[in-house]
């Protein structure tokens, strides 16, 4: 039995900082607090050390509106790191959420991924 405080899925992403993201992550309307991007941050295909450093999620959906939210480290060693996939970041069913993956040392930007995309599939209950 599954129960439902503890029901988390994962999405597993690489994100790369050269070359195009192509993997595709489908998510649910408005589902909150189950969600899960687990990404490892990769350059030219290997792991990049993220010790010292913050990582924050950033997104635009298709009406412009942005968001960011912060992630935790999860294994820094091997550049693995764990956002939630917000109300905000479901909120428009039907599109693609473009996002990418920025690394902060000493609040500044030193690095970023190519973009991904999240589809949101709509919710059948509405808005």
């Amino acid at each position: 039995m599954v129960v439902i405080s503890e029901l988390k899925t994962f999405y597993r992403i690489y994100a790369d900082t050269r070359n195009e993201n192509t993997g595709k992550i489908v998510a649910k309307q408005n589902d909150t607090k189950t969600r899960y991007l687990d990404i490892t941050v990769t350059d030219n295909g290997v792991p990049v050390d993220l010790t010292g450093c913050e990582v924050r999620i950033y997104g635009r959906k298709k009406d412009g509106t942005e968001f960011y939210n912060d992630g935790t480290l999860q294994d820094a060693t091997t550049g693995r790191c764990l956002f939630e996939a917000t109300t905000q970041m479901l909120s428009y069913a039907g599109q693609n959420v473009n996002c990418e993956i920025v690394v902060f040392k000493d609040n500044k930007q030193i690095l970023s991924t190519m973009t991904f995309d999240i589809f949101v599939v709509e919710s059948m209950m509405g808005a």
